[in-house]
């Protein structure tokens, strides 16, 4: 007698993998290397091998090893081009079901935090790097052929300088040439200067004055475009008497840049270049005068 096998039908899996590693990223500091390790995908599943692949925004950024679900980077990380990466992981089983799984990852910024000291120089790697750098200036560090310079042009640093009247802005100008420092803060305590040239700052984009900031005079400001600077935010600036921020002392009269200039509290003698300027007055009665040869936006 023969009896009858009965196989009872299989069921197919539709289950996707499960994913057990972390549902965060880990934070990189820029300056981190081409092939960095930024995360390891794992999961299990019933219908094995599991493998990865990446997609999203992203996902171009970044590699991932199909087996082990190593996720590396494809070039070096700056925080001033991009800040942070979203991309997702995808794990896939035998069978082809999958699951997704979204990441963001956040690029800290890698530049030093340096106090320039009286005689000491601050220099390219020693000990400023190629990224957001902030420098601060006491009253008394500016001293006669002191050097201020990064190796980029690329990210943006910052000095903060203080003057008052044993150091004066147009003192520590004289004295300290600046090379690729994108962002000047100024903050003036009862500063003297009346002159003040920035011929000593190469390839700097802008220049503002800590709220609070205070002269003992009118101070006007000379060779202010050969420093490259497009932004003058005076605002910081409380006491009455005012700037002078002329194109016959711009040392660049015939420049095309686009320029953004607002005044101080005091009675303001602003002018454009050759390019678009947008001139903003402030509380004083001040005397603004527009572009040479390019569009004008005056407000105040």
């Amino acid at each position: 007698m023969t009896g009858n096998v009965i196989t009872e039908p299989i069921d197919p899996d539709t289950t996707p993998p499960a994913f057990t590693s972390p549902s965060k990223v880990d934070s990189v500091k820029e300056g981190s290397p081409q092939g960095t390790v930024i995360y390891t995908a794992t999961s299990t599943d019933d219908s094995p091998p599991v493998t990865y692949s990446l997609s999203g925004s992203d996902a171009n950024a970044f590699s991932i090893d199909s087996e082990t679900g190593v996720v590396t980077t494809k070039s070096d990380l700056n925080h001033s081009a991009k800040s942070g990466y979203n991309f997702d992981v995808v794990a896939t089983d035998r069978v082809g079901n999958s699951k997704s799984l979204s990441l963001e990852l956040a690029i800290l910024p890698g530049g030093v935090s340096a106090q320039k000291v009286n005689g000491i120089d601050l220099l390219p790697g020693n000990p400023l790097k190629d990224f957001n750098d902030t420098i601060g200036c006491s009253i008394g560090s500016l001293t006669s052929q002191s050097i201020i310079q990064d190796g980029s042009t690329k990210d943006n640093d910052v000095v903060i300088i203080n003057s008052d009247i044993r150091a004066s802005l147009r003192h520590n100008m004289q004295l300290t040439l600046f090379t690729n420092i994108e962002e000047f803060r100024i903050n003036a305590n009862s500063d003297e200067s009346t002159e003040i040239s920035l011929r000593s700052i190469v390839n700097a984009d802008s220049l503002k004055f800590v709220e609070g900031s205070t002269f003992l005079a009118a101070a006007k400001f000379t060779n202010w475009h050969e420093s490259g600077i497009t932004d003058f935010d005076f605002s910081g600036i409380t006491s009455k008497f005012g700037i002078d921020l002329l194109n016959a002392d711009s040392g660049a009269p015939d420049s095309k840049s686009t320029l953004r200039l607002v005044g101080s509290d005091g009675g303001d003698t602003i002018e454009g270049l050759a390019g678009d300027v947008q001139i903003f007055g402030n509380l004083g009665v001040d005397i603004l005068t527009g572009s040479t040869g390019g569009k004008s936006t005056i407000t105040g």
